[in-house]
């Protein structure tokens, strides 16, 4: 399925600088493996490799976060 875009039916009208993209939600979890998943897929996403790692990361702590031993 690809991103859908509203279509313009009046010829002045700009289009948005930045176009909103859907994305997939990451993977839950604290093993590398799941971290740099996540990282993949957030910089697919357009953000900077070091923010990707900084989301990645706090996503990883905050899943982690719930449960109790």
């Amino acid at each position: 399925m690809g991103l859908v875009r509203p279509c313009s039916t009046d010829a002045g009208e700009e289009e948005a600088a930045s176009p909103k993209v859907l994305a997939m939600p990451l993977r839950r979890g604290t093993d590398q493996k799941t971290i740099g998943h996540n990282i993949g897929k957030l910089i697919a996403e357009g953000y900077p490799r070091d923010q990707a790692a900084a989301i990645a990361y706090d996503h990883s702590k905050r899943s982690k976060k719930g449960k109790k031993k």
